[in-house]
C-alpha cells in the first residue's frame, strides 16, 4: 500500500485492502489476487524479525543458566532465518519447528518429538514438569504445553486477563 505509485507491489496492496473492505462481493475476489497477496505476505514475513522489548535482556539473563529452546509452528527455513535476522539463534540449544517435526502445536505429537530430541543421549531425561512453555498463543502454546505437563507462561499484549486456569503465569506488555 505504501509502495511507489504505479508499481505492481502497490497495486497488489491496494487490491488486497479493497478485498478486505468488500469481502467475497469484491470484483477482485478470486484465487489469483489472494495468491499474489499470499506470496507477498510470506515474503515479507520471511524477512521480518522485530524482537519484543526486553527480549535480548531476558535471553542474556537465561543463557548459560538454562536450556533454551524454540517451539514454533511454521516453515522451518523461515523460522530459522528470522531467528538469525534477529541475532537470537545463538541463544537456543534446540529449535523445534512444526514443519520439521511433522506436527504443529498444540498436537501431542509435536511435544513428544520435541522432548524425544531434547532427551536424546541424556542419562537423565528432562521431564515436561521440569520445563516452562512461554508463548503468546493460548490455543497452541499454552494449551499444548499445559496438556503435555509443562508449566506455562502466557505473554499477553495489551490489557485483559486470560481465563483462569489457562496459564500458570501471565506476563503483560503494552
Amino acid at each position: 500500500y505504501f509502495s511507489t505509485l504505479g508499481t505492481q507491489e502497490r497495486e497488489d496492496g491496494q487490491d488486497f485492502l479493497w478485498y478486505l473492505g468488500s469481502g467475497p462481493n469484491s470484483p477482485l475476489f478470486g484465487k489469483d489476487k489472494m495468491a499474489t497477496f499470499e506470496r507477498y505476505f510470506r515474503g515479507a514475513l520471511h524477512e521480518s524479525a522485530i524482537p519484543e522489548p526486553g527480549a535480548y535482556a531476558l535471553l542474556e539473563r537465561l543463557y548459560g543458566n538454562t536450556i533454551l529452546c524454540v517451539a514454533s509452528n511454521g516453515p522451518l527455513e523461515q523460522q530459522l532465518h528470522r531467528l538469525a535476522l534477529a541475532d537470537m539463534a545463538r541463544y537456543f540449544s534446540f529449535c523445534f519447528i512444526s514443519e520439521d517435526i511433522g506436527a504443529a502445536k498444540p498436537a501431542r505429537a509435536f511435544f513428544e518429538t520435541a522432548f524425544s530430541r531434547l532427551n536424546a543421549g541424556r542419562a537423565l531425561p528432562i521431564l515436561p514438569s521440569e520445563t516452562l512453555m512461554l508463548g503468546d498463543r493460548l490455543s497452541s502454546d499454552i494449551a499444548g504445553g499445559r496438556e503435555y505437563g509443562m508449566h506455562t507462561c502466557y505473554y499477553k499484549r495489551g490489557s485483559g486477563m486470560p481465563a483462569a486456569g489457562e496459564a500458570e503465569f501471565v506476563v503483560f506488555w503494552g
